[in-house]
């Protein structure tokens, strides 16, 4: 992926999530924050953090993405996706045994939980300034979440693109 890259993620996420609302801002605002604290794990994972809600928010089909941003981008933006179902709980506890398997020298799997790690930091920032409700949920969802995403990594894991 050359540095052109996270910008066309940007372009795509925001032309299909434009008229969503993150609170009182424009949904592209939730989008930014989980890229700029994905961005010390390099451009792939700045990608994926823009398009890491496409799936579950949009019409974009998998095989979009991955003719735009290659096969490892479009498996990572279907790993983080909340699966269907018909209401938090059961959509949160699915996506964490779905996270909680994967292994992190697939590179795919590696930038998932990267990514669903920055976007749930974003979200507790997020609700910790402005919901309150919102982040006594996350609150709640902590363990379950830590246990899915939480591996115990080497040095030289950090950074990894």
């Amino acid at each position: 992926m050359d540095g052109e890259s996270a910008g066309t993620s940007a372009r795509v996420g925001e032309g299909a999530t434009c008229l969503q609302r993150y609170g009182a801002q424009p949904y592209r605002c939730h989008l930014d924050h989980v890229e700029r604290i994905a961005t010390p794990f390099g451009e792939q994972a700045r990608i994926v953090a823009q398009l890491h809600d496409i799936l579950e928010d949009t019409a974009t089909r998998v095989d979009e993405i991955a003719a735009l941003f290659g096969p490892t981008v479009a498996r990572a933006v279907v790993l983080v996706t909340d699966p269907r179902r018909p209401n938090r709980e059961e959509r949160k506890r699915a996506l964490n045994q779905r996270l909680i398997v994967l292994d992190i020298t697939d590179e795919a799997a590696w930038l998932a939980l990267v990514v669903k790690t920055c976007d749930r930091l974003a979200n507790v920032i997020a609700s910790s300034e402005h919901s309150p409700i919102r982040f006594e949920q996350y609150q709640r969802e902590h363990g379950g979440f830590r246990v899915a995403v939480y591996r115990p990594v080497c040095v030289t894991t950090y950074g990894k693109s």
